[in-house]
């Protein structure tokens, strides 16, 4: 018995009683949850890790540039990396 079979037999063994079950009705009840059988869930697809970390651009990172040019502002005063 699959877990749905079992949740329309439980549904329409309640209307069959008025109020909380009794001691026979529960026997009744345990013995028809013994015979449910669980299914497993299919697996999961793996999908490809995303990174959690990036690469720094320092300058050991030979794309980073190291020679900034001078800069000159109209001052007069020149501005270095």
């Amino acid at each position: 018995m699959t877990l749905a079979e079992f949740k329309a037999w439980l549904e329409g063994y309640e209307a069959s009683f008025s109020g909380a079950p009794n001691a026979d009705q529960w026997s009744a009840i345990k013995a028809k949850l013994a015979d449910v059988q669980i299914v497993a869930l299919p697996a999961l697809p793996s999908y490809p890790s995303i990174p959690t970390t990036f690469p720094r651009y320092e300058t050991t990172n030979p794309l980073y540039p190291t020679l900034w040019p001078n800069v000159t502002c109209q001052n007069g005063s020149e501005v270095t990396q």
